[in-house]
C-alpha cells in the first residue's frame, strides 16, 4: 500500500546565506529545503501553518503577489526573492494578513537532522534574520 502524502498545509520562507529568500508551500519543509539542494545554505527558515491544502496555496500566492517587486528577475522559478529595502515590512503585512493559525521559526535547517520550531510572530521577523545575516 503506498504511503500516504503528507497534506500541503505549510506555507515557508527561507532566508539563505546568498542573501536570497524562497517562498512556498508544502508538507513538510526540512524535507522541501532538502530536495531543492543547497539546505545548508538555509540559515533560517519561518513557517505558517494553515487549516488546509487550498488555504496554503491561497497564502503562498498572496505572499509571492505582495512580494513580487522583489522576486529575482531570472532566477528559475517565481519564489526567489531578494530582501532589498522595504521587503521586511512588505513582508510582516503580507503575514499578518493572511490566516495562519500558527507561525514559527527554526535555524540553520542544513546542519541538523531534526528541527526544533519555536513559536514566533510575524513582527519577529526582519529581527531573527538580520541576527543570523
Amino acid at each position: 500500500m503506498p504511503k500516504k502524502q503528507k497534506e500541503k498545509k505549510l506555507t515557508y520562507q527561507a532566508f539563505y546565506s546568498d542573501g536570497t529568500v524562497k517562498v512556498g508551500y508544502c508538507g513538510d519543509v526540512l524535507k522541501r529545503m532538502r530536495s531543492l539542494g543547497g539546505s545548508s545554505s538555509c540559515l533560517v527558515a519561518f513557517r505558517s501553518t494553515h487549516k488546509n491544502e487550498n488555504e496554503a496555496r491561497d497564502s503562498e500566492t498572496k505572499l509571492k503577489k505582495i512580494l513580487r517587486e522583489y522576486v529575482i528577475v531570472d532566477a528559475e522559478c517565481r519564489e526567489w526573492f531578494v530582501p532589498e529595502r522595504g521587503f521586511f515590512p512588505t513582508l510582516k503585512k503580507a503575514l499578518e494578513d493572511t490566516t495562519i493559525e500558527k507561525f514559527e521559526v527554526a535555524l540553520a535547517l542544513g546542519q541538523k537532522k531534526n528541527v526544533d520550531w519555536q513559536g514566533c510572530s510575524p513582527s519577529e521577523v526582519k529581527k531573527i534574520v538580520n541576527k543570523r545575516i
